[in-house]
């Protein structure tokens, strides 16, 4: 196999931090547009800053502790390289080869990534469409692989329409499918 580099560039616009990390290639994909994006704002986001300063001083509040440790556990897995979320789109890309023995549980696997990073419903086409990019798209047994019940999803509505969301045991799956991903090559 080969090995994927990973790259991180970090920005502290003043604590704003911004993260793009990723594939070597991927990051020098969009690596002008991160340079276009400062230069058009730094200076934006520093006067901004000056004035909103004092306005705001006695109406931070810190976030919920509960808060702080999901964001962290999301970003422990994006910062790792196993998927990247565009905060512009809410779109989901998986970076790292999906594990499983068969195209059924790679294609689960697929469903735990997408919906832990998502943090929401997603929808068939929307799974469909990263098996197909993870080579264990089966059509003929796709729909019924998810009606088996398995305590990992919540499926709702039939047909080619169906919606998938994550469970409590589910988001602890994900979590351990993750945490295994970390370091392979």
């Amino acid at each position: 196999m080969t090995e994927i580099i990973t790259t991180q560039v970090v920005v502290n616009l003043r604590e704003g931090i911004f993260s793009l990390s990723g594939s070597e290639s991927f990051v020098e994909k969009y690596m002008p547009e991160l340079k276009e994006f400062i230069e058009k704002n730094i200076t934006l986001s520093q006067h901004s800053a000056i004035q909103q300063a004092p306005q705001n001083c006695n109406k931070i509040t810190p976030p919920v502790a509960s808060q702080v440790n999901v964001q962290k556990e999301y970003d422990k897995y994006e910062e790792n390289g196993i998927y990247y979320r565009d905060e512009e789109t809410g779109n989901i890309q998986i970076l790292k080869t999906v594990p499983g023995k068969s195209k059924a549980s790679k294609s689960k696997n697929v469903a735990l990534i997408l919906l832990y990073a998502k943090n929401d419903v997603i929808s068939s086409s929307e799974i469909i469409a990263h098996c197909t990019e993870q080579a264990c798209f089966d059509q003929p047994n796709f729909s019924a692989t998810f009606k088996k019940k398995d305590g990992c999803f919540i499926r709702q509505g039939n047909g080619q329409n169906w919606t998938l969301k994550l469970t409590i045991p589910g988001k602890e799956k994900a979590i351990e499918l993750m945490e295994s991903m970390i370091d392979v090559k």
